[in-house]
């Protein structure tokens, strides 16, 4: 640590090193919990996305949710895909079009891409389908099995899907859903305010000795001054030092190698919990004033470093 003097004013201007290992941990720990947050909050934000994409939209625009069971489809929609398709008019679709068609005889549903049109001996519209990972076409599908066309697809969520299809305990899917979206929302909630309660914690000591600085207005007061020189090391906890100055208001009078000095000016209790405070950090001398029948101020004895 070291003491620079200031050719402004004629005293020392305190500059406190902090060890390089201090910085490094106290950085490390802010980016640490800035990362825990982000990730926590986006791992929220992709679930009620997913949930209102794949439960909330369709059920409020007529849409059905299908899981694709299959990689017929893959790479563009893997099985574990959640497939959204919409009501459609066999007679506007066009080669390309991903549709849903039932299986005749076995009720089975199929989503694949049209990749041609025609008619049947009757004249009934057909189309022929195949899937994107197939080498050959299905068999003609007449018009009228046609459930849908594909309006936009979600990737991995059917997993999920699949384990609450159905009901669960006697409650229908989507009252699980919504339940295990309120049960994301309340943790979350609950993080956030648990880290709100840590910092005002942290924060109180000092506010505490402010208000009682702002507070002090009597000429007669009683006060007391106090010097406080700590043997520091490498060993220091930087960041604790940093609180300890900021709760009693306190100044650092000069540093060296070895040493920081502190001045401390209150009343005398909050004089005993600085000087508490600052031996609890390292090895520290103290030199008190006494009680000072007047506030501190121009013109008044300091301390010179």
């Amino acid at each position: 640590m070291r003491a620079s003097p200031s050719a402004r004013t004629g005293r020392h201007t305190a500059v406190v090193a902090r060890p390089a290992a201090a910085v490094a941990q106290g950085a490390a720990r802010r980016t640490l919990r800035a990362a825990s947050t982000a990730v926590a909050a986006l791992t929220l934000a992709v679930v009620l996305a997913a949930l209102a994409a794949t439960a909330v939209v369709p059920r409020l625009t007529g849409a059905t949710s299908l899981v694709v069971l299959t990689g017929s489809m893959a790479p563009g929609m893997p099985a574990g895909s959640v497939a959204v398709v919409r009501p459609v008019d066999p007679a506007s679709l066009h080669v390309g079009d991903v549709v849903t068609y039932e299986v005749a005889g076995g009720g089975a549903l199929i989503t694949h891409r049209v990749v041609g049109t025609g008619h049947d001996a009757a004249g009934a519209l057909q189309l022929t389908t195949r899937g994107d990972a197939n080498d050959d076409d299905d068999l003609p599908v007449p018009a009228a099995a046609v459930r849908g066309q594909l309006w936009y697809s979600v990737p991995w969520v059917g997993y999920a899907s699949d384990l609450l299809r159905g009901s669960v305990g006697g409650l229908p899917e989507r009252v699980v859903a919504v339940l295990l979206a309120g049960a994301g929302l309340l943790v979350y909630a609950c993080c956030q305010v648990a880290a709100v309660v840590r910092d005002r914690r942290r924060e109180a000591p000092a506010r505490t000795a402010a208000a009682g600085a702002v507070g002090w207005t009597g000429r007669t007061a009683s006060r007391e001054l106090a010097v406080v020189t700590l043997e520091v090391g490498d060993d220091l906890d930087v960041d604790a030092f940093e609180r300890a100055l900021e709760a009693c208001a306190g100044t650092v009078l000069a540093t060296t190698d070895t040493t920081v000095s502190v001045a401390v000016t209150a009343a005398p209790a909050l004089v005993d919990e600085a000087v508490a405070r600052f031996r609890a950090l390292a090895a520290a001398d103290v030199q008190r004033s006494g009680p000072l029948s007047a506030p501190l101020g121009p013109g008044s004895p300091r301390l010179r470093a």
